[in-house]
């Protein structure tokens, strides 16, 4: 008797060793350890607040180096593989994302070792049709894309086929070589400004002559303002029944050939001392990049009369996005795109390499940049990219920065309106009531 309650009582013993033991190991798995690093193996992996795929979106990540990993939550939450927190509200799940046992690395800042270029654009006229290859299996079948209106990409290689040149662009796709040609890149940079007694300045938007004020007429010189320069402003004042701006040398220009940057009214309401924003003005296509009260840089912008005012927050920045319209009145396929902030659904500044029309109308809506303003304003407006994102949100931590957008847009002499929207005709006949 006793033998046999002994025998009951071991294999009771045994089995919950058993299953404590299975207990165990589950729970190991369903904790699994924590790599040094992680390693992004292809692509763009999306980057979330927290560990759920229906968090807020923070950003993108790519290859760029080893992350480092703060902490791992086990697969689940909308993702079949373990969540890995590279930061503060900072969570990313995929397979392409491969834990590493080596320590991380220091992660490349995208947005400052990318060197935007060479980009290209179609040799024929706006409306005739380019023949764009997605890929290789693509013009192995003959199937291209036949594009039409403003084109533009960033070529990566050169390769040869068939006895025929091809250029390979950043996204992949094959365009001949011999229907396309080289963009020049803009001479146009941003002026600093120390101090908000330097304003106003005058821009010139194009080659523009200078005259001298005589007995209260205009008289040419003789002389021209090159195109894009930049003169200190002593008044402004009417002449012959005309507008015209006395710069401080002497000379004076007729008012509507230049923009004029002038000190920027008060900041709006909960701006800080320190603060950086944008001060975006419509009639006279300039922005400027303030610190609190104090205008820090004054660019030359090309907008559209689309272009929406008022007071907005960043949305979105990337390092650079393609943008395609293939229908429509005023199509167009711009690839590789550099230096995208979006603060108004798809109005944002970036950076323009298919035109160097700063100062008129040559933007579908979009503050247009040079690349150097268009990489200032980048880094100028929150939240600031993270090291190894291609692009990033704001969040409830990281605010994005303050634009506004004042004023109202303003056709000058000589710019082409927007084609106006026709109307159907009414219908003939009794109305029906319903």
């Amino acid at each position: 008797m006793n033998n046999a309650r002994l025998t009951v009582a071991l294999a009771v013993a045994v089995v919950g060793a058993l299953v404590l033991t299975a207990t165990a190991a589950s729970a190991r798995q369903r904790a699994p350890r924590i790599p040094p690093s992680v390693e992004v193996h292809k692509g763009q992996i999306r980057v979330r607040a927290l560990p759920a795929t229906t968090a807020p979106i923070r950003g993108y990540i790519t290859k760029a180096g080893r992350f480092p990993v703060l902490a791992v939550r086990p697969r689940g939450a909308g993702c079949e593989y373990p969540w890995y927190q590279l930061g503060p509200e900072a969570w990313a799940c995929s397979g392409w994302l491969l834990p590493r046992r080596q320590k991380p690395t220091a992660l490349r800042r995208l947005e400052a070792t990318w060197r935007p270029g060479p980009f290209f654009g179609a040799r024929t006229g706006p409306w005739k049709r380019l023949s764009f290859y997605q890929n290789l299996p693509a013009l192995a079948r003959g199937r291209a894309l036949r594009l039409r209106g403003t084109i533009g990409f960033e070529a990566h290689s050169r390769i040869l086929i068939r006895r025929r040149a091809y250029l390979v662009t950043r996204g992949g796709g094959l365009v001949d070589a011999s229907h396309v040609k080289k963009y020049r890149q803009t001479g146009l940079v941003g002026v600093t400004v120390r101090h908000a007694r330097e304003l106003p300045l005058a821009l010139a938007i194009l080659q523009t002559p200078l005259y001298q004020i005589v007995r209260g007429q205009l008289r040419p010189t003789g002389k021209q303002l090159a195109r894009y320069a930049v003169r200190a402003v002593k008044r402004l004042r009417t002449v012959g029944g005309q507008a015209v701006v006395e710069l401080s040398g002497g000379a004076a220009v007729r008012r509507l050939d230049v923009a004029l940057a002038g000190r920027p009214p008060k900041p709006p309401v909960g701006i800080g001392a320190r603060e950086q924003w944008v001060d975006v003005d419509l009639a006279e296509r300039i922005v400027i990049a303030m610190r609190g009260r104090t205008p820090v840089r004054v660019m030359l912008t090309s907008l559209g009369a689309n272009t929406p005012a008022g007071v907005f927050r960043v949305e979105q920045k990337l390092v650079s996005k393609d943008m395609v319209q293939r229908y429509g009145v005023d199509p167009f396929f711009l690839e590789s795109i550099p230096y995208v902030v979006f603060f108004k659904g798809d109005f944002g500044f970036h950076g323009a390499y298919w035109h160097d029309g700063f100062g008129r109308r040559l933007s579908h809506g979009c503050p247009n940049l040079g690349l150097a303003d268009a990489r200032f304003v980048f880094d100028w407006l929150g939240p600031r990219l993270p090291a190894g994102f291609v692009s990033v949100r704001p969040t409830k931590l990281y605010k994005g920065g303050l634009v506004r957008v004042r004023g109202r847009y303003v056709f000058r002499p000589g710019e082409a309106r927007p084609p106006k929207k026709k109307r159907l005709p009414r219908p003939v006949g009794r109305r029906l009531r319903r």
